[in-house]
């Protein structure tokens, strides 16, 4: 079975099947604790400090590449460790 017959009968090709969906991202989002969320935005106002952005900012932007897979989670890491590794002021306002 070849890619495009594989994308055709819903199954994920071996590198899609290593890193989750946006809908896997969305489901990941939702099932947050409140304290994975507090961690992240304490995390978020880290990265932050010293800078006149506002919070939620790195938050919001990591979340849009995971969903639009410009950044994509390996199964195998935690989203909550994944998110942060992308709070990134450099990339985000970069160009």
């Amino acid at each position: 079975m070849n890619h495009a017959s594989a994308s055709a009968a819903g199954e994920l090709s071996e590198p899609e099947s290593r890193h989750l969906a946006p809908e896997e991202v969305l489901e990941r989002l939702d099932s947050l604790s409140a304290e994975d969320k507090r961690r992240l935005r304490l995390i978020e106002r880290r990265r932050l400090s010293g800078t006149d952005l506002r919070e939620g900012l790195l938050y919001q932007e990591a979340i849009c590449q995971a969903l639009l897979g410009e950044r994509r989670c390996p199964r195998k890491v935690s989203f909550v460790a994944f998110l942060p590794s992308h709070f990134d002021l450099r990339e985000t306002f970069a160009g």
